[in-house]
């Protein structure tokens, strides 16, 4: 959702200096995660070992989305735009009645990448909660860890639970996805 409500005016250059936060955005994709100032950014807010503050550090991860979303909506005819306005609709209505089901292919899409990207990460979880009881369900797999030798079955296994609600989210999204992936990478 962050992502539509940037991605929209920016790629219409409806805001100054559009092209800048564009390119802003594409080079914040390449730049390392900046874990030392996070971290002590979230002990200062008092958010370290929260669900809320690992929930709205993960908020930040609209890179990718974001430029699909722009891609996508460079896509969509200004007219609609015009169309729009010329019938008295609103800013908000405008991007949640038109554009947002407009754009299922590509939030699909993102929905997918960010559910990846947030389910498999470790490093993250390792570090800002330390709680095993806000632990993800990824970070039990060390318990088949062992010191000289690793319980492959049962690593296996628990590999195959952990992967399945994301097996099912991709069914229930597949047809979206590369749609929403080519959908941005030509303009009509």
């Amino acid at each position: 959702m962050l992502s539509i409500v940037a991605a929209f005016p920016i790629s219409r250059g409806y805001v100054r200096f559009s092209s800048f936060f564009y390119t802003f955005f594409l080079i914040s994709l390449f730049l390392p995660n900046a874990l030392i100032p996070q971290f002590a950014l979230m002990n200062e807010l008092g958010l370290y070992n929260t669900q809320i503050g690992y929930i709205l550090l993960r908020t930040g991860g609209t890179g990718i989305v974001f430029m699909l979303m722009v891609g996508y909506v460079k896509s969509i005819s200004r007219e609609l735009d015009e169309a729009a306005a010329m019938d008295g609709c609103g800013y908000v209505r405008y991007l949640f009645t038109i554009l947002i089901p407009l754009t299922k292919p590509v939030l699909a899409t993102g929905v997918i990448l960010l559910a990846i990207g947030t389910w498999n990460d470790i490093i993250l979880p390792v570090i800002y909660l330390s709680d095993p009881n806000l632990a993800p369900v990824t970070k039990g797999l060390f318990a088949f860890r062992g010191l000289y030798l690793n319980n492959w079955p049962l690593l296996a296994s628990g590999i195959i639970i952990v992967a399945a609600p994301l097996i099912v989210l991709y069914a229930f999204l597949q047809k979206y996805i590369v749609n929403g992936a080519l959908a941005g990478a030509f303009k009509a």
